[in-house]
C-alpha cells in the first residue's frame, strides 16, 4: 500500500448577537493511493475511484452552529465530488460509470431546559436527496440500485428528537 494525503481542519468562533457563532470545516484530499494484490503485483492506482473502498480525490465536512443562553442551532454541510466505477483503475477506457458529486445537509438545535434537562433534535438529509448511483454501463445495466451506503445515505429524510438526564 502507498498513499499520500493531506487533512486540514479549520475551527472559528466569535461573539455575535449575545451568543456565538462557530464554524467548523475539515478537508481532507488524497495525493495518491496506490495497492496491489500479492507482492509480485504491480501497484494499482486506484485514486478517484471507488475500488479499495472508495478513494474520493477529496471530501469536506462543514458546521455552523449558533449557541445563544440555553440555545443552539446548526446546519451540517457533507460534500463527496465525483468518483469513477471502481472499474476505472484497472481499465480506464471502461463505459461503468461512476457517481455524480454529492451535497448533504443536515439541521440540528438543542435547548437546555434545566440544569439535569436537555431537549436535542435535528433532522439528517433535510432535503431527501438519493444516494448516487455507482456502476451503470449504459447499453448494458441501469444498476439502478448500485450505491455506496458507507458514503451516500441510503435511508433518506429522518428525524430525531432526544432528552439528556444528568444526574
Amino acid at each position: 500500500l502507498e498513499t499520500a494525503g493531506v487533512d486540514v481542519q479549520f475551527n472559528w468562533g466569535l461573539e455575535m448577537a449575545g451568543g456565538l457563532l462557530n464554524v467548523s470545516s475539515v478537508f481532507n484530499y488524497l495525493d495518491y493511493y496506490r495497492d496491489q494484490q500479492t507482492i509480485a503485483d504491480p501497484f494499482v492506482e486506484s485514486t478517484g475511484t471507488m475500488r479499495s473502498g472508495g478513494q474520493f480525490d477529496y471530501r469536506m465536512l462543514n458546521t455552523v452552529n449558533y449557541l445563544r443562553d440555553n440555545w443552539s442551532l446548526g446546519v451540517r454541510h457533507r460534500f463527496l465530488p465525483s468518483i469513477e466505477n471502481f472499474a476505472y483503475a484497472n481499465n480506464p477506457n471502461t463505459t461503468v460509470q461512476g457517481a455524480g458529486s454529492y451535497h448533504m445537509l443536515d439541521t440540528f438545535g438543542s435547548y437546555m431546559m434545566s440544569e439535569k434537562v436537555t431537549l436535542r433534535g435535528g433532522i439528517d438529509n433535510l432535503f431527501d436527496l438519493d444516494p448516487e448511483i455507482n456502476g451503470r454501463d449504459p447499453g448494458r445495466t441501469t444498476a439502478s440500485s448500485s450505491t455506496s451506503p458507507a458514503f451516500y445515505d441510503v435511508i433518506g429524510r429522518r428525524y430525531y428528537v432526544a432528552v439528556e438526564l444528568s444526574f
